[in-house]
Order: C-alpha cells, then structure tokens, then sequence
C-alpha cells in the first residue's frame, strides 16, 4: 500500500504549500507492518525527527515528518479516515483520500490483530542475530537503509539545542541556498589546494606509508556506489595529526598514520574524508565563502581566496560526524573493523584539553570534542549493526 504526496493533485495527499514538490514523497506500507517514507527526488528534502532522509527512512508511531519546512500531521492525515462531509482543505482530490484511509484503516486492524505474534516472533528473530553476531564477530545490519541520526550533538544540554536551531537557520539568513557551486568548481578548488600543499610540504615516498594507505584507499573506493570524483589521495611529509580534503583530492599527514592504532582506524579516517565529499560538505563551505566574499570583498571569481580559506577552514559539527558515521560505514563494508573509530577518538581525547562547557566554547568549535564523536559513533554501530564494540 502506497500513499503519494505532493502539491499535484494526482497525489492521493495533496499538500498545498510552496516548500513542497509536486511529486514530494510516498508512505509505504510493507506486507510486514512496516511504514517507509521515500524522498522522490523532491527540492527541499523530507525530514524524520530532524535528520534528513537520503533515499527512505522507516516511520515509528510518534515520529515527525516534515517535506522542506512543512510540518506534516501524518498520523491523522494518512491513518485517520475523513468524514464524508469534511475532506481535508489540503487534499483537492478527497475521494483518492478516502479511499487510501479505508484500505489502510483495514491494514491497521490487521497489524493490531498480529502485533503480539509478530513482537514475539521478531524479538526471537532479533536475539538470535544478535547472537550470532557476536559469536562470528560479523556486522550483520539492523537496518537497511542505515539511520544516521546525530541527536547526539544536542540531546545533552538546552546549549546543544541552540546550537542546532542556530545552524539549521545559518544558510537561509545568509543566502547560503542561493549559490551555486558545481562539482567541476569543486574539482578546480580541489587541484589549487593540491597545488598550495606542494609548494609548502613535500610528498612522502617511504613504502611503509605509501603501500599500507594504497592497500586500504583501494579496498574503501572498490565498495563506492557511483563516487562524485575521481579521487586521488596524497601523503603528507609531517608530524601533525591532521587529514583534510577538497574537490576528491584527500591528504593524510603521516602524523595522523603513525598515530593510527591500526589499518582499521585508517580506514575510518580515510571514509571520512571521502565522505565530506560524497555529502556535499565540500561545496556547502565554497557557498559560504562565496557568500562572504560577495559581502565583504569586491567580487567574486578570485581562487586563490577560496584556495586559502579552505586549505585552512574546517567543517560544522553536524558535518564532521555525518563523515564520521558514513566513513565508519564504508570502512565496515571493506572488511575493517568499524569500533576502530571509538578507540581512535578515545585517545584523541587525551591530546584535548578539558571542555570547560561553556556555551561560547562549544559553539564557536567547528568540530565536536573526541569524547562526543566517539559516543556518537558507538551509539551509530548500537543502533544500525548487530554488533558489540568492546
């Protein structure tokens, strides 16, 4: 059972503001009794409890729905059937509404009648996979698509929270969304930035870097879907604990090699700079400096500007974890052990000083500390994977 929804009146929910396509979105109810939201491709997104839906998101009783900014009641609007006399004022096509709520009122009390044999028989399935798991050390997935949820930026503190609304808000005060900038750009910036590191730091060539980031570079690209770059991976000659990336160019200092406990956490390392990429963190920082070059130079078009900003910038807090939990995901599907990231950022914690929590401090980080990227990841790996990190 399929319910559209849009602004076309051929959809079976017609939702008449602006921010929503004509063809937005579609529930889909599964002959499990599961219900499934797709994102049709729509201009402004379709949003589960605040996180952004790349392709389709499963729907819990309780959960919020928005299409761009557009709040959707789905609960009574989909599962509640409308009075003959009182269709809804934004659904232009009530009979196609009605319809859907019967069949899908019916398919509710079917739910309602098996639920306690299906929690019962799911639970078993569940605790057996679990089992099994942890008995092969294997990373069989929970949920197919994976959530990336991040709540865990911002459930702590009313701080954390602001810091959310503040940089949902940013790119629609600043004009962010009204700039654009092509993956060609992107390629460009990237091969500048590739040119400014060789003027200042050399390329290693010792095997024991070079072999060991080839071997695991490899294996991580052979498990991309469709990349945006070609990418191309660079190793830095310096003791800093640093990797960075730009336009499908990535640099790995072998400093952050050495400090490496393992091929493992190398490959965390190396899917989250992939990463910053593949989601467009790299062409949301050239809109921005775009934008500010627009309010505070004298135009647009200068490179070397972009080059230098970037070489030195870093990403929001949201964006560094996305890449972190999409890098973990990638180095899981090669072969490498996902909990590598936790011990990781455990020890990057000790190179920390100690957050005084002050709002301030938080706010102005451009990423967030050690302690909450590796809460973050093991909350990612207990939620999306039959797997205990230790």
């Amino acid at each position: 059972m399929e319910v559209s929804i849009g602004r076309s009146s051929l959809n079976d929910l017609v939702v008449s503001q602006k921010q929503v396509s004509s063809f937005h979105a579609k529930l889909v109810f599964q002959s499990d009794g599961s219900l499934w939201i797709y994102d049709l491709d729509s201009t402004n997104g379709v949003f589960v409890n605040g996180t952004k839906v790349s392709k389709k998101a499963r729907v819990m009783p309780g959960d919020s729905i928005k299409l761009g900014s557009y709040l959707l009641d789905w609960e009574k609007e989909i599962l509640a059937s409308p009075q003959e006399d009182s269709p809804s004022p934004k659904n232009s096509n009530p009979s196609k509404k009605k319809s859907g709520g019967a069949w899908i009122g019916v398919l509710v009390v079917l739910i309602v009648l098996g639920a306690g044999f299906a929690l019962y028989a799911l639970g078993i399935f569940e605790k057996t996979k679990e089992l099994i798991s942890q008995a092969t050390d294997s990373w069989a997935l929970k949920n197919d698509p994976i959530v990336y949820d991040i709540s865990c930026l911002v459930e702590q503190t009313d701080e954390g929270k602001l810091i959310k609304i503040l940089g949902d808000t940013k790119d629609e005060v600043l004009g962010v969304d009204q700039v654009e900038v092509s993956v060609e750009e992107e390629k460009e910036v990237g091969l500048e930035v590739k040119a400014q590191i060789e003027q200042e730091y050399n390329y290693s060539q010792n095997p024991i870097y070079t072999e060991r980031i080839k071997r695991i570079f490899t294996k991580l690209m052979s498990k991309m879907d469709n990349p945006k770059f070609e990418y191309e991976y660079h190793i830095v000659e310096s003791e800093d604990i640093n990797a960075f990336t730009a336009g499908g160019q990535v640099f790995i200092f072998t400093g952050i090699i050495d400090f490496a406990a393992s091929d493992d956490e190398l490959a965390c390392i190396l899917g989250h700079e992939i990463y910053h990429n593949e989601l467009g963190h790299i062409g949301d920082k050239l809109k921005e400096m775009k934008v500010a070059q627009n309010w505070f130079g004298e135009g647009l078009g200068d490179l070397a500007y972009y080059v230098t900003s970037l070489v030195s910038a870093s990403f929001n807090q949201e964006n560094e974890v996305y890449s972190d939990l999409y890098g973990l995901d990638l180095a899981v599907k090669s072969g490498y052990d996902g909990c590598a990231g936790i011990g990781f950022w455990d020890r990057m914690q000790a190179n920390e000083e100690e957050p005084s929590g002050t709002f301030l401090e938080k706010f102005f980080r451009s990423h967030p500390y050690s302690q909450e990227r590796a809460s973050c990841n093991r909350k990612h790996i207990d939620t999306n994977y039959y797997h205990k990190c230790k």
